[in-house]
């Protein structure tokens, strides 16, 4: 694991960086301008429930259909590819609990097909702390951290 400064954080070297909410990384509000203020939009719309009517219409069809899972929630991929020397940014709610946050992070990772990682510490997790945790579940430490 290479522990990164907020100053060098936004260097080329990973394909997904996973930040916590904004409101819990100094570092995620700075990502957020340069995604042009996707963070934030997405924080102001709640999800719209399908109309009946586009129900209907999708039964007709004889499309599937689908269900918003409440699984997604808390968890926001956008593609920064064009905005920041990166391919995506996941942001994922870090809940208190340290260890379910990296199983959260080690899930999306391993759906992506395990690209090369940079995790965005929230504001005041020592770097040691995050490694501990992590290593209690996961054996891959091929990644960066930045500590906020």
């Amino acid at each position: 694991m290479t522990v990164l400064t907020p100053s060098s954080s936004n260097n080329p070297g990973a394909d997904l960086w996973v930040i916590p909410e904004l409101e819990k990384s100094r570092a995620g509000a700075r990502l957020d301008w340069y995604l042009n203020f996707q963070l934030t939009r997405s924080a102001c719309k709640p999800p719209v429930p399908m109309e009946e009517p586009l129900r209907e219409l999708i039964r007709k069809c004889g499309l599937p259909e689908t269900h918003y899972n409440q699984e997604t929630q808390g968890k926001l991929l956008i593609s920064s590819s064009e905005l920041l020397p990166n391919r995506w940014v996941v942001q994922l709610e870090h809940s208190d609990s340290l260890a379910q946050w990296c199983h959260h992070i080690a899930e999306i990772w391993v759906g992506l097909r395990k690209p090369t990682l940079r995790v965005f510490l929230p504001t005041g997790l020592p770097a040691g702390d995050f490694l501990t945790t992590w290593k209690q579940s996961q054996s891959f430490d091929d990644f960066s951290v930045v500590v906020d």
